[in-house]
């Protein structure tokens, strides 16, 4: 279960992939997930560490919030 999208509070209405079994509370969000995440492998790399990430998004967070990287 994708804990991003996914909040125990709200067990009604969740959209599950078909796919992984993830569950996302938004729509957009399992359609996203379909589109650019599931069943592919990461495809950005951090620049510091082994860590790998499938959206750019994420793994800028990762990089700001674990190597201090900003973004110029």
């Amino acid at each position: 279960m994708n804990r991003g999208h996914y909040f125990p509070g709200n067990q009604t209405n969740l959209h599950t992939c078909k796919k992984c079994g993830n569950m996302y509370v938004y729509y957009s969000s399992l359609t996203r997930h379909m589109r650019e995440e599931c069943g592919k492998a990461p495809k950005y790399q951090c620049l510091y560490c082994p860590k790998r990430s499938k959206l750019h998004c994420n793994l800028l967070k990762h990089m700001r919030t674990k190597h201090g990287f900003e973004q110029g």
